[in-house]
């Protein structure tokens, strides 16, 4: 009987568990990604970790989005549903805190009601395909910029801003292409193509 080689055995274990830490630390890595990226679901966040990470981004305007509530999300994230005095701090505090808002991310972003449906243009032509599927808007909007504490509930800046915006748009229960997710724009340069629904829905494989 020959001699077994423990050197070969131990290395073989050694190898092993250099193998399972290495997986164990790419799977602990992923994970404090996927949650970083949750907690800064704004225009803060880096929607490029996010979207590679948790879920596909779609590499065109008004592709199918697997969430049908992906709209409403945006919108109670970003369109204002009531009216208050938007000069007051105090008035932002409640309304924030009636829609569990307060404090989601440092700085917000939210449109008046009653550019919703311009809002909703940007993904129906009215605006141009930046890169995948986010648009910026061809005219400029009132966006107020809202800094907020979580505990307790106090929104300590508004910053009402003239600018053009980037959105995401994807299309909702194979119907309608809407916005899905606002990315800070800082003046990005923006292709000729036009951001609007084809003839038919593409969906990703």
């Amino acid at each position: 009987m020959e001699p077994r080689d423990f050197g070969d055995a131990s290395k073989t274990v050694e190898n092993e568990r250099k193998m399972k830490t290495f997986l164990a630390l790419c799977l602990i890595t992923t994970l404090v990604v996927i949650v970083s990226a949750e907690l800064h679901d704004d225009h803060h966040d880096n929607y490029t970790i996010v979207v590679m990470l948790e879920k596909k981004v779609n590499p065109l305007p008004c592709m199918k989005n697997l969430d049908n509530n992906a709209y409403n999300k945006f919108n109670k994230k970003h369109i204002l549903d009531s009216n208050f005095d938007i000069a007051d701090n105090i008035e932002w505090s409640k309304y924030l805190d009636e829609k569990g808002l307060c404090g989601r991310v440092p700085v917000q972003s939210f449109f008046q009601r009653n550019d919703e449906e311009k809002v909703k243009y940007i993904c129906k032509g009215q605006g141009f395909v930046y890169k995948d599927n986010l648009c910026v808007s061809q005219v400029t909007f009132t966006v107020f910029h809202v800094t907020s504490d979580a505990t307790p509930c106090r929104v300590t800046e508004v910053v009402p801003k003239e600018q053009k915006v980037m959105l995401a748009c994807d299309t909702i229960e194979n119907v309608e292409c809407l916005p899905v997710h606002y990315e800070k724009y800082n003046g990005q340069d923006h292709g000729p193509h036009k951001c609007q629904q084809m003839c038919r829905v593409i969906n990703l494989p």
